[in-house]
């Protein structure tokens, strides 16, 4: 159906009014195989159709032959374009212009961008840029001139915190996509020999040791600082029953590595008020700027009474502009009043011990593997107001951190 549309256009065809005898018409145009596209009837005398522009000539005889009036409504299709386009030349040739140049354009790289599945950690996209401009790959170079594998291999070679690079085209942008190596961390990287001590107070509940000389062992009390996997291998003494001749050996020195789980106790003090009040931004503001003077204040804009029963106020202070050769004294603030909704909020004993406790736990900065085991609220003050307690818990939590060996 498309095909047939555009080959009208091609040809041209032209829109037809037909006045008279219709039925007659329409009868000889069929009998002579003229198709007539798109009829419709306007009236009992008059229809109104497409034909093809070779068919136009061919309908002039039946029109004379039933005495019909005919009426073109409009031509359309090339061949009127192009015989108005001709008395334009100037118009014909800025097209034609236009056209190569797009097409001529569009064969260069215009664009170059760098893509990721993941965040880039090692490299940032100029800089991956810059590589590709090295390898061949460049604003203002002619597309079917590169060679992708040879710069996604000299890419390759030149960047090692990459495994992978592919060249996307979409029409004059190139999409470089790349995949980053995902290289050791720092710590895996180092290889210097390290103890493992002890990062806080508590008993050894568990010990594994993957690398290095154990200090302690299962339900020593340990402090912060003191060596719990040391990094010195001291290699072991000959067994006095066997007679043989002692070699003094090398201490060993290496990064040691282990789990060190131990019991740590915390400990805080919290209060609590029973009774609170909240207060709730509307969204509601009003805004005031004056220029605040060593012995008054000048008011510009709004006023420094808020008209808001509650609120809270916001103040930005910051320096005049700098004109030439004047200095404007003193220094331009704003002040913003929030209206805000006043509530009074009543709390039960437990719902408030339980307040007091998530917030003592928040502030001892547990590490995210603490357990916590066990724990003891100790109440120091109850009154009709607040409440005070004192917040014991015991956690089990690895506490070995790696040390220098001196």
């Amino acid at each position: 159906m498309k095909l047939k549309k555009l080959l009208l256009f091609m040809l041209g065809y032209v829109v037809v009014m037909i006045e008279g005898p219709v039925e007659r018409f329409i009868n000889l145009s069929i009998t002579r195989g003229i198709n007539l596209k798109d009829l419709r009837s306007l009236s009992s005398t008059k229809i109104q159709f497409k034909i093809p522009l070779h068919d136009f000539w061919t309908i002039r005889s039946i029109v004379r032959q039933t005495g019909c009036r005919v009426k073109i409504l409009d031509k359309r299709g090339f061949p009127f374009f192009w015989s108005k386009a001709k008395k334009r030349k100037l118009l014909i040739v800025g097209l034609i212009t236009f056209v190569v140049s797009m097409y001529v354009l569009s064969s260069f790289v215009w664009f170059i961008d760098v893509y990721s599945h993941e965040d880039l950690v090692y490299l940032k996209k100029h800089e991956i840029i810059e590589i590709a401009k090295k390898s061949g790959l460049g604003t203002g170079v002619y597309k079917n001139s590169i060679n992708v594998e040879e710069i996604e291999r000299k890419m390759v070679s030149q960047i090692p915190e990459i495994s992978w690079v592919g060249l996307k085209f979409q029409g004059t942008r190139v999409i470089i996509e790349v995949v980053e190596r995902k290289l050791p961390s720092e710590e895996h990287m180092d290889k210097e020999p390290k103890h493992l001590i002890a990062a806080k107070d508590g008993i050894i509940h568990e010990i594994l040791v993957m690398m290095g000389q154990p200090l302690v062992q299962v339900g020593d009390t340990v402090e912060a600082g003191q060596i719990l996997i040391s990094g010195i291998i001291v290699p072991p003494l000959p067994d006095e029953g066997l007679q043989q001749e002692f070699i003094p050996q090398e201490l060993k020195r290496v990064r040691a590595r282990g789990i060190v789980r131990a019991r740590v106790w915390y400990e805080g003090q919290g209060t609590a008020e029973l009774m609170e009040t909240v207060k709730h931004r509307t969204g509601a503001t009003q805004r005031a700027y004056y220029l605040n003077l060593p012995d008054k204040k000048i008011v510009f804009k709004g006023s420094l009474d808020s008209k808001f029963k509650n609120y809270e106020t916001e103040i930005n202070i910051s320096k005049p502009p700098k004109l030439p050769y004047i200095q404007i004294p003193g220094e331009i603030v704003r002040v913003t009043y929030h209206e805000v909704n006043v509530e009074t909020r009543t709390y039960e004993k437990e719902e408030a011990l339980s307040l007091i406790r998530s917030k003592l736990i928040e502030g001892f900065n547990l590490p995210a593997e603490a357990k916590i085991v066990d724990q003891e609220i100790k109440l120091l003050v109850e009154t009709d107001q607040r409440v005070v307690i004192k917040l014991i818990i015991e956690t089990i939590e690895d506490i070995a951190r790696l040390s220098p060996v001196e």
